[in-house]
């Protein structure tokens, strides 16, 4: 085990963090660039960095307004008030602007973030409605 350790120390030490144009990327984002361009040269293609990089950034918009959607409807389950709707709300919206901090706040990036803006809407109206539902019980 202290070998593992000690090699892993080694490794973080001495590999540095892989960018492109100036942003971090993880191991996901790696691998997506990867498929991105095994799909362009299986298609006969050239691979480009830019269309590669683009297709990471979508990938990693759409996951980051997911998750951000599971972290909110998930706070749903049981009945608050409006206040603590407005705190998971901005948990919700906070955790994109986390998961996408690293991209260029372009189009593709701001009509997502509208987008889960109003699906946070229509989730909390929805809550509210079904809260009232549940008082009139």
């Amino acid at each position: 085990m202290q070998q593992i350790d000690s090699l892993r120390a080694r490794i973080l030490k001495k590999v540095k963090a892989k960018t492109l144009d100036g942003k971090l990327i993880t191991g996901s984002m790696l691998v997506e660039l990867a498929e991105s361009y095994t799909q362009a040269m299986n298609t006969g293609s050239v691979p480009t960095i830019d269309s590669a990089w683009r297709y990471v950034q979508k990938s990693q918009i759409n996951q980051a307004l997911e998750q951000s959607l599971v972290q909110f409807t998930n706070a749903l389950k049981t009945p608050l008030s409006k206040e603590q709707l407005k705190q998971h709300q901005k948990q919700a919206l906070a955790h994109f602007a986390e998961c996408t901090r690293s991209f260029d706040r372009d189009k593709l990036l701001e009509d997502t973030q509208t987008d889960l803006i109003q699906k946070i809407k229509q989730s909390k109206r929805e809550a509210v409605a079904r809260n009232s539902h549940e008082e009139t019980k």
